[in-house]
């Protein structure tokens, strides 16, 4: 797709109406890396129309991350993308993880497009894509590539302001779970937390507690995760007639769709974010697994974590349409109709699909 240099740069310098976007339904790594890339393009392009707008309704969920005031929230970008002449899309590089519109890649047809992602998934037709598997966030490449002069970049580099900074790290505790998601492939973000607290003279206590507090309503969907938890035993046959079979034993919970009528969708991504990197992959030598929520009453989504050693979960998420890392994955589920289907069905369904891969020994262990 050509070097940023000739290609994003001469992008970004032509175009006068900029719109920065992330994926419906957003994460903290979504939220800040609009943040810190529409500052980074209003202070460099001061001249330029440049707005940062999701497909997302407002949520309490984020304010503890400075510079949230800066985004417009939409039912759907789909209504406004015309009025722009380049899109950076963030944290996602397929098409249908930011609008819910069907003929949203029609709509964008003829309107230039840059994205910056992390993900090892699909790539729908860009016009340039920095795509850094090897980051842990979103937040992670906009700082090196934007603000950091330590990194190679062909971006003129400017002075981010402390907000900015600290957002970034919520971006990056976010998606590492509070640091705890890094390997030797990913390690070189310890290096960019570091520098980012001692230039800006940060505090990584007092900014993991803004992003573990717990609202005390999704505090009671947690407990319902807990409740509805449960560990199953599954064994992966060996290929090898002198080798026993590994055992791959997981956990799972699920919220049924009743919650919806009670909390909002933010409250429940919230919870079982929160369940998941509290409990998750931490139950006795059950260390991987899923949780099933609602998204609406016909759909909904599958969670997946994993550990080095077990399975690889973005095999699970891609046999259920979905995608994301290795050990961190998602997918939806839709229901068609089947009105009596609620998410512990689904849990089962996934169950049933689990072990029958197990049993063929198809299913592939990460490392």
């Amino acid at each position: 797709m050509g070097n940023i240099k000739t290609t994003a740069t001469l992008l970004i310098s032509s175009a006068q109406k900029i719109l920065i976007t992330a994926h419906y339904k957003p994460d903290a790594d979504a939220i800040a890396s609009m943040i810190s890339t529409h500052y980074y393009f209003t202070k460099l392009y001061p001249k330029k129309q440049v707005d940062a707008a999701i497909s997302a309704h407002k949520s309490n969920n984020w304010a503890h991350i400075p510079g949230t005031e800066n985004i417009i929230w939409i039912n759907d970008i789909v209504e406004i993308v015309e009025n722009y002449d380049l899109i950076i899309f963030l944290d996602g590089s397929t098409y249908d993880r930011f609008s819910y519109a069907t003929d949203f890649g029609k709509r964008i047809e003829d309107i230039k497009k840059i994205c910056f992602d992390h993900h090892k998934s699909q790539v729908d037709k860009f016009d340039y894509a920095h795509i850094d598997t090897s980051a842990t966030a979103v937040s992670q490449i906009v700082y090196e590539q934007f603000f950091a002069k330590k990194y190679a970049s062909d971006f003129e580099k400017i002075e981010a302001n402390k907000n900015t900074a600290a957002a970034v790290i919520f971006g990056i505790l976010g998606d590492t779970g509070g640091l705890t998601f890094i390997g030797a492939h990913n390690a070189r973000v310890l290096a960019v937390v570091q520098q980012i607290l001692e230039k800006y003279d940060l505090d990584i206590q007092k900014l993991s507690l803004d992003v573990q507090r717990i609202p005390e309503r999704v505090y009671k969907l947690m407990q319902r995760l807990v409740n509805n938890s449960e560990n199953v035993k599954v064994y992966l046959k060996s290929k090898k007639e002198n080798l026993r079979d590994k055992f791959i034993g997981f956990s799972y919970s699920f919220l049924p769709a009743k919650v919806l009528d009670k909390y909002s969708t933010d409250e429940i991504r919230m919870a079982k974010d929160t369940f998941q990197q509290m409990f998750l992959r931490k139950i006795g030598k059950y260390s991987w697994g899923y949780i099933v929520t609602p998204s609406t009453k016909q759909e909904f989504s599958v969670s997946f974590r994993s550990t080095p050693g077990m399975p690889n979960v973005r095999y699970f998420a891609e046999m259920f349409d979905g995608g994301g890392h290795d050990l961190a994955a998602a997918a939806k589920y839709k229901v068609h109709g089947r009105s009596r289907m609620d998410s512990r069905e689904v849990s089962l369904e996934v169950i049933n699909v689990i072990k029958k891969e197990a049993a063929t020994g198809r299913l592939q262990l990460t490392f």
